[in-house]
C-alpha cells in the first residue's frame, strides 16, 4: 500500500519553473509561495538599494524566468521600501548572459581574478 503525502510535500520537490506554471494555472498554494518568495526578495533588494545606492541590480538564475510576475513584483516592493530618489534611479533587470549558468560564471570569474 503506498503511503498518500500531502501536496505541500510535491510543491516541495518542485523546481522553480514548475512553481511558477502551476501559480500561472491557478494554483493556489504556488501563488502563495511565489508571492512571499518574491515579496522576501523584494525586500533583499530593496536592502540592497538602500545600502549601496547601485545603479542596477542584476537578476538572475531560475527565478527570472518567471518574468513579469517577479520583476514587477520586485519593483513594487523596491517602491514600497526604499525612498522614491533611490528606487527611480536604480534599474532592476535580467542578466544578459542568461539565467541557468549565473553561478558557474561567477564562480570562474572569480577562480580567474583569485589566481592572479
Amino acid at each position: 500500500m503506498e503511503i498518500q503525502r500531502p501536496a505541500v510535500f510535491k510543491l516541495l520537490q518542485m523546481k522553480t519553473a514548475e512553481v511558477f506554471q502551476a501559480a500561472k494555472q491557478g494554483d493556489a498554494v504556488a501563488s502563495r509561495i511565489l508571492d512571499t518568495s518574491l515579496n522576501y526578495l523584494g525586500i533583499c533588494v530593496a536592502n540592497m538599494i538602500a545600502i549601496f545606492d547601485p545603479e542596477m541590480v542584476i537578476i538572475g538564475g531560475g527565478v527570472s524566468k518567471g518574468g513579469d510576475i517577479v520583476f514587477n513584483k520586485i519593483k513594487e516592493v523596491v517602491n514600497t521600501i526604499c525612498f522614491k530618489a533611490m528606487a527611480e534611479s536604480c534599474k532592476i533587470i535580467t542578466a544578459a548572459l542568461g539565467t541557468d549558468d549565473a553561478g558557474v560564471m561567477g564562480a570562474v570569474a572569480l577562480a580567474v581574478i583569485e589566481s592572479k
